[in-house]
């Protein structure tokens, strides 16, 4: 039984990485997944957290420049 093409630590790769995007604490998720350091959880999983550089552009933006267009800065 299983999915053909998917291991155990792909299920843990895929949980790790949505947890973290939708903005699950690191500190949790380092937890979850046993790790006492969260540099660890970060040097393992960092590079499915680029996925979201273009929603953090967009956050920042928007704290940046008010809604009328104007600059906050």
């Amino acid at each position: 039984m299983g999915i053909a093409g998917v291991r155990l630590h792909d299920l843990r790769h895929f949980a790790v990485s949505r947890m973290l995007g939708a903005g699950v604490p690191v500190r949790t998720v380092a937890g979850r997944l046993g790790h006492a350091n969260v540099a660890t959880t970060l040097n393992i999983y960092a590079h499915f957290l680029e996925s979201s550089d273009a929603d953090a552009a967009r956050v920042l933006a928007g704290l940046l420049v008010a809604p009328d267009g104007q600059w906050n800065g």
